[in-house]
């Protein structure tokens, strides 16, 4: 199992990472004058990371049996399942929302429309109808929004060959959060599929691996993202 030195040596450091994401992409739209995607993804770096904060209460009462979330102590809020359930639903849109903005073709933004739409009412209705929502990390809408983000980038890359704007690749900000989050889903969603592990004292390997993969694809993933923050922020292509 994991144990609280384990905890604290993967959640700081991400909790950082996230920070440095946020405080980046908040001194890039201060030079820039963005449009509304990098807008919306800046914030939700900032969500991301108060969200992560507010998550920790689990962690944190089952270490310390801390007073102020005691009453989650036996409950379906003991665990912060719930939490991040609702988290993966608002990620996989924003995440899909902000590539598709980034799109020309009036078709392929009505296709991802209907894609999103689909996500979200097969993703709910799976949290609704079956046990997951409080007892893991729901793999349907793992799986389901995976698939649906890397058909949009898909989308994203074919027209960005297609286009002048595949000679400056390197100053667009889009490049950087789509290569980003295909490493992201694609390392932690397999874990991810197989969460009930996690609580499990027969599989500490598992945990343990996870821990490690987390904490190295962060560590690239929002490295990323700081680095296209950092790039596009003294070039004049922006988005």
């Amino acid at each position: 199992m994991v144990d609280f030195s384990d905890y604290i040596s993967n959640a700081i450091p991400i909790s950082f990472l996230e920070l440095g994401a946020a405080i980046f992409g908040t001194l890039y739209l201060r030079r820039i004058a963005a449009q509304k995607s990098a807008k919306l993804f800046v914030a939700f770096l900032w969500f991301t990371f108060f969200f992560e904060i507010f998550a920790s209460y689990a962690p944190l009462t089952y270490f310390f049996k801390l007073d102020l979330f005691k009453f989650t102590i036996g409950t379906p809020f003991e665990m912060n399942y719930w939490a991040y359930n609702i988290y993966f639903l608002i990620s996989y849109f924003v995440y899909i929302t902000y590539v598709k903005w980034q799109l020309t073709v009036i078709w392929q933004r009505k296709l991802v429309n209907l894609l999103l739409v689909l996500f979200l009412t097969t993703s709910i209705a799976n949290l609704f109808t079956s046990q997951v929502f409080f007892e893991a990390f729901s793999a349907f809408t793992n799986i389901t929004g995976t698939l649906a983000l890397l058909v949009v980038i898909g989308l994203y890359y074919y027209q960005l060959v297609r286009s002048d704007e595949v000679l400056k690749i390197g100053w667009l900000l889009p490049f950087y959060i789509t290569i980003g989050a295909v490493i992201l889903h694609l390392c932690l969603t397999p874990f991810l599929i197989y969460s009930a592990y996690f609580k499990s004292i027969m599989h500490p390997d598992f945990t343990d691996t996870y821990l490690v993969v987390l904490g190295i694809t962060n560590l690239i993933v929002y490295s990323i993202y700081i680095l296209g923050f950092i790039v596009c922020r003294k070039k004049s292509f922006h988005y």
